[in-house]
C-alpha cells in the first residue's frame, strides 16, 4: 500500500541532503538506503494522517534523521572551494598555481587528499596530503604541470577533487557535501607575463561624475611600457592575490614590477624573488613608491642603492646616458602644472642610462642570469596622452590610454623584451651518453660463441675427413658474418647486462653571496620492468617527466612548504628522461681571488666534493683555464678557454670527454645569451639534498657548478699582475656610430664581416683595483683581415696617445705599451681603445667586385703590470 504522499514527502524532503559527488565506483552507498527502507516499511499497511502514525515509526525515523546528520557532519574534511589566482594561467609545458582552502566542521581530527587535475587527462595529477583539527581551515597551493598536449586547445577544465583514504583505496569524501570544484581556463599560447605588485587600481567611473577619480600611474605606466614594446598585455595583478614563495609559482611568469613596499615586508617572498630574478627574470622596481632600504636583500654583493633626499620638480629635462642615439633636447624636457616627485639616489654595481640634473632616473643592475630596473622618478613624468584617433576601438583594443615619452622608448622595449634563455636549456645528451651503448648480455655472449666454434668443430672436422679444405675457407667467414650481424642485431633489441640506473647532469648556480644556490637538473632513468617508486625531495622545487611518457598515474604530492614527493604505480620500462629545479641552502661558498707579483690564485671554500676541471670567468669572453688542486689554485693566463680548449691536459678521460662537450655547449654563442661573470666554473659530484628514488636505482653522473669569485683588494704599493680575464672590454656606448662587429651581451666579436668598420672599445679594470697605477700594458690583437688595413689606437681627452697600424693582418700581434699617456689615462681604469678596419684596397674607388673577402676578429685581450694607489 502507498503511504500518504504528504507524510512521505515530508520525511523524505528531510532525509534528502543533496549529495553531489559519487565515491571512487560511481555507485552511492552510505546509511540513506538504510533510513528510506525503514520509513517504507514503518508506511506499508496503511496511509493514515500523520496524527495517525504509528508513534514506534515516526520515533525510529526521528532518531535516524538524527542517526544521519550526526554521520553525515563525521564524514571528515570538507572541500569548500578553489581559488583562481592571479598568476593562474594555462602555459603548455608550464606549472598552474591553484588554491583550494579545505574546513573540518567535525569534532574529530579529520585527514584528507586534494587533488587536481586537467579534465580528460587523469596521468598528470598534483595533490596535497593535510590534517586539521576540528573547526580548522587551511587555504593549500597546488601546483599542476600543464601537458603540452594541450596546446591545440583553445580551453580546458581543472578539477579539483577531496578524497579521504581508507584502508589503501582512495575515495571522494564528503558524503551531503560538495566534494568536486572545476573551471575553466583558456590555453595561452604567449607566455610572457608580468606580475605587478602594486596598490589595487580604482574602477573607473561614468564620465558624469565628479570628481573624477585619478588613474594609479604607476599601473598605468607599466602597461604602456608593455604597449609600446610590442608585448602582449597580460599581466596579473598580485595586489590582494597571495604572493609567491614557492619555484613553481613563477613558472608563467617573466618579469615583476614592484610599486608597493609592503610587498617587500615579507621575507619569503623577497627571498622568492631575489631567487627569481638569479635565474633569469627581471625586476622593475619604482623607488618613487618604495624606498632602497627596503630592496638591499635583492642587490648583489658588490651593489649599492642609497637614498639622498627627495625633490619635487615641475621642469627639467632628461639626459640619456646609456644610447648611442641622439634625441632632441626639445623631446627631452618635461614639463608639469602638478610637482612631480623624484627620489635622488647613490648608486654602485649598476649601469645609469637615464639622469635628471646628474642624479640617476634609470639604473640596470645585473644579479645571476636576471636583471633589475631601478626608477627614481613619479610615473607621470615618463608618460604622456596617447593620442587613440587611429584606434577605432577607443582604447577598447587593449592600447593602454598613456605612451611613453621619446626618450623612455628604448626603456620600455628594455624592460619587456622576452628573457634569455639559460645556458644549456635545451636537452643534452649527457645523461643518456653516461649510461653507456647498447650491449648484449653477456651469458648472449657465452651462448653465442659457444655454439659458434661447436658448429667451426662439427664442420671443421665433417670436411677434414671428406678431404675439402676449400670450403671450410669459406664457410668459417660466413659463419663469422652471420654471428656477428646476430649479435649487433641483439643490441637493439636487448640490454640485459645494463643494471636499472638514474644518470644526472646537474647545473649548480651558486647565488652572489654564496649562501643558497639554484639547481637545474636533467636525468635519465633505465628499468628493466615496469614498477612503482616515488621521487622524493625535502627542498623547494618542482619536476617535469618527458612528455611521451604516457605510462601510469603521475602524481606530485605536496607534504609541506618543501616536502614533496612524484610517484607513479607502473613507471615504464627502458630509457625515459626528466628535469627538475629546486634551490638548495649551501653555507658561504664564496672564493677568494688574490692578485700578486705572480698573477692571480683562487682560494676555493669548504666544498662537499672536490672541484675539477675549473675555468674562470671573470668577464664575459675572458675566460682562462685554472691549474692546480686543493683549496688553492693558480690561474694561468697563456692558457684562454675558448675554441674547444676547456679542460688543461693532455691527456683527457672519457669522462672528460663528456664534460668537454658539455662546456662547448654551454659556452656555445648564442643570440644575446648572457653569461655569468666573476664566477668560476668546475665539475664536481652530484650534490646532496636533491631528490632521490625510494629504489634503489645504480647512480652516476656530474654537477657543472657555478661559484661567485669576490676580487680581494691589493696591499697599496705592492707590485702585481693583472692578467688579461679580469680586464673587462666593452662597447663606448657614449660615441655614436659604434660598430656592432662586437657583442658586449656575450663578449664574442662577430664573425665573417665584409664591410669596413669602426669599433669604439673601452677597456676596464675591476674597481677593487682602481685607482690603478700601471707600470706598462700589454696587448694582444689576433685577427684576419686580407687585403684591408687595420688600425688599433688608444684615445684619451688630449688626444690619439697611442697607434699602430697593420697591414693585412693574419697572425697575432702583441705589444708592450709604456707611453705615458696612456699609463695615465689608465689610472681612473677605463681606457678608450679603437680598432678600425679599411676597406678592400685590392679595389679601385667605385669599382664593385662579387666576390666577398670577410674578415673576422679572433681575440684582443689586455693586461697590465702595476699597483694599486692608496685611497
Amino acid at each position: 500500500m502507498t503511504p500518504n504522499s504528504s507524510v512521505y514527502d515530508t520525511l523524505l524532503s528531510t532525509l534528502d541532503f543533496g549529495y553531489s559527488g559519487t565515491y571512487a565506483n560511481g555507485s552511492f552507498c552510505g546509511p540513506q538506503r538504510v533510513i528510506l527502507f525503514i520509513v517504507n516499511t514503518s508506511f506499508a499497511t496503511s496511509a493514515p494522517s500523520l496524527e495517525q502514525c504509528n508513534p514506534i515509526a515516526l520515533l525510529c525515523a526521528v532518531l535516524s534523521l538524527c542517526f544521519l546528520s550526526s554521520n553525515a557532519s563525521a564524514q571528515g574534511l570538507k572541500l569548500e572551494g578553489v581559488n583562481r589566482l592571479a598568476h593562474s594561467r594555462i602555459i603548455p609545458g608550464a606549472v598552474l598555481p591553484i588554491q583550494a582552502k579545505v574546513s573540518n566542521p567535525t569534532k574529530s581530527r579529520g585527514e584528507g587528499i586534494v587533488v587536481a587535475i586537467v579534465d580528460g587527462i587523469p596521468d598528470r595529477q598534483s595533490a596535497r596530503r593535510l590534517a586539521l583539527e576540528p573547526g580548522q581551515s587551511r587555504d593549500i597551493d597546488l601546483f599542476l604541470n600543464i601537458p603540452q598536449t594541450v596546446e591545440n586547445q583553445p580551453s580546458v577544465d581543472i578539477v579539483t577533487r577531496l578524497y579521504e583514504d581508507s584502508s589503501g583505496t582512495e575515495m571522494i569524501q564528503g558524503v551531503g557535501q560538495r566534494a568536486e570544484y572545476r573551471f575553466t581556463l583558456d590555453v595561452e599560447k604567449e607566455a610572457n607575463f608580468a606580475a605587478f605588485f602594486m596598490d589595487e587600481e580604482e574602477l573607473p567611473v561614468p564620465s558624469w561624475y565628479w570628481p573624477q577619480s585619478q588613474p594609479l600611474m604607476s599601473y598605468e605606466w607599466a602597461i604602456a611600457t608593455r604597449i609600446d614594446s610590442g608585448t602582449p598585455r597580460r599581466v596579473a595583478n598580485m595586489g590582494s592575490s597571495p604572493l609567491p614563495i614557492h619555484q613553481s609559482d613563477w613558472s608563467v611568469l617573466k618579469s615583476a614590477v614592484v610599486a608597493d613596499e609592503s610587498k617587500l615586508q615579507d621575507l619569503a617572498f623577497v627571498d622568492s624573488l631575489r631567487s627569481f630574478v638569479e635565474a633569469g627574470g627581471k625586476l622593475w622596481v619604482m623607488l618613487d613608491r618604495v624606498s632602497p632600504t627596503a630592496i638591499r636583500p635583492l642587490l648583489g654583493t658588490n651593489q649599492l642603492c642609497e637614498e639622498v633626499d627627495g625633490v619635487d620638480l615641475q621642469a627639467f629635462t632628461v639626459s640619456v646616458t646609456g644610447d648611442s642615439t641622439q634625441i632632441a633636447e626639445s623631446d627631452r624636457i618635461v614639463s608639469s602644472e602638478e610637482p612631480l616627485r623624484m627620489r635622488r639616489v647613490l648608486q654602485s654595481g649598476g649601469t645609469v642610462t637615464l639622469e635628471v640634473d646628474g642624479w640617476p632616473a634609470a639604473i640596470w643592475m645585473s644579479l645571476g642570469y636576471g636583471e633589475i630596473l631601478l626608477t627614481t622618478l613619479d610615473p607621470a613624468a615618463w608618460v604622456e596622452p596617447r593620442d587613440l584617433s587611429n584606434d577605432p576601438g577607443g582604447n577598447s583594443m587593449g592600447v593602454s590610454a598613456f605612451a611613453s615619452r621619446i626618450w623612455a622608448s628604448r626603456l620600455a622595449l628594455e624592460v619587456n623584451v622576452p628573457t634569455r634563455k639559460l645556458p644549456l636549456d635545451a636537452e643534452t645528451s649527457y645523461p643518456l651518453n653516461l649510461m653507456g651503448s647498447r650491449v648484449v648480455s653477456k651469458e648472449w655472449i657465452a651462448i653465442g660463441l659457444s655454439i659458434f666454434c661447436l658448429l667451426l668443430l662439427v664442420l671443421g672436422v665433417w670436411r677434414w675427413r671428406a678431404s675439402d679444405l676449400r670450403t671450410i675457407g669459406i664457410a668459417i667467414p660466413a659463419l663469422a658474418i652471420v654471428f656477428s650481424g646476430g649479435m649487433i642485431l641483439a643490441t637493439s633489441f636487448t640490454r640485459l647486462d645494463q643494471p636499472e640506473s638514474v644518470s644526472r647532469l646537474q647545473l649548480v648556480q651558486v647565488a652572489e653571496d654564496g649562501a643558497s644556490a639554484i639547481v637545474r637538473e636533467q636525468a635519465a632513468v633505465y628499468l628493466k620492468a615496469g614498477r612503482q617508486m616515488e621521487l622524493s625531495s625535502s627542498v623547494d622545487g618542482a619536476v617535469q617527466i618527458d612528455e611521451g611518457l604516457q605510462s601510469g598515474v603521475q602524481r606530485q604530492t605536496q607534504n609541506g612548504f618543501q616536502n614533496w614527493q612524484l610517484n607513479n604505480a607502473t613507471w615504464p620500462p627502458g630509457f625515459w628522461r626528466y628535469n627538475s629545479q629546486f634551490r638548495l641552502p649551501t653555507g658561504d661558498l664564496k672564493i677568494k681571488a688574490i692578485l700578486d707579483s705572480n698573477g692571480l690564485r683562487l682560494e676555493l671554500p669548504e666544498l662537499p666534493f672536490t672541484l675539477e676541471d675549473p675555468v674562470l670567468s671573470y668577464t664575459l669572453g675572458g675566460r682562462m683555464l685554472v691549474g692546480g688542486s686543493g683549496a688553492n689554485r693558480s690561474v694561468d693566463p697563456s692558457l684562454t678557454a675558448k675554441d674547444g680548449r676547456w679542460i688543461a691536459g693532455t691527456l683527457i678521460s672519457t669522462e672528460q670527454q663528456r664534460r668537454l662537450e658539455v662546456y662547448k655547449q654551454f659556452f656555445a654563442p648564442g643570440d644575446r645569451k648572457q653569461y655569468l661573470e666573476q664566477v668560476l666554473y668546475g665539475w664536481t659530484e652530484i650534490w646532496p639534498e636533491t631528490p632521490e628514488w625510494s629504489k634503489e636505482l645504480k647512480e652516476s653522473g656530474s654537477a657543472l657548478v657555478a661559484l661567485p669569485v669576490e676580487l680581494q683588494r691589493p696591499n697599496p704599493k705592492e707590485l702585481i699582475d693583472v692578467p688579461h680575464g679580469l680586464v673587462r672590454l666593452q662597447n663606448d656606448e657614449s660615441r655614436l656610430g659604434s660598430s656592432l662587429a662586437f657583442d658586449g651581451q656575450t663578449g664574442e666579436w662577430v664573425r665573417e664581416l665584409t664591410s669596413a668598420a669602426t669599433a669604439n672599445l673601452q677597456l676596464v679594470l675591476p674597481k677593487e683595483l682602481v685607482p690603478f697605477e700601471a707600470e706598462y700594458l700589454d696587448l694582444m690583437l689576433n685577427m684576419e683581415a686580407p687585403q684591408r688595413d687595420v688600425q688599433l689606437r688608444i684615445e684619451t681627452e688630449q688626444g690619439v696617445v697611442f697607434t699602430q697600424v697593420l697591414n693585412e693582418p693574419s697572425i697575432p700581434w702583441s705589444a708592450r705599451v709604456s707611453d705615458p699617456g696612456v699609463l695615465e689615462a689608465a689610472r681612473d681604469g677605463m681606457l678608450n681603445l679603437v680598432l678600425e678596419v679599411s676597406d678592400r684596397k685590392d679595389l679601385k674607388q667605385g669599382q664593385s667586385s662579387s666576390r666577398s673577402v670577410p674578415w673576422q676578429v679572433n681575440n684582443l685581450e689586455a693586461s697590465y703590470r702595476g699597483r694599486v694607489v692608496a685611497d
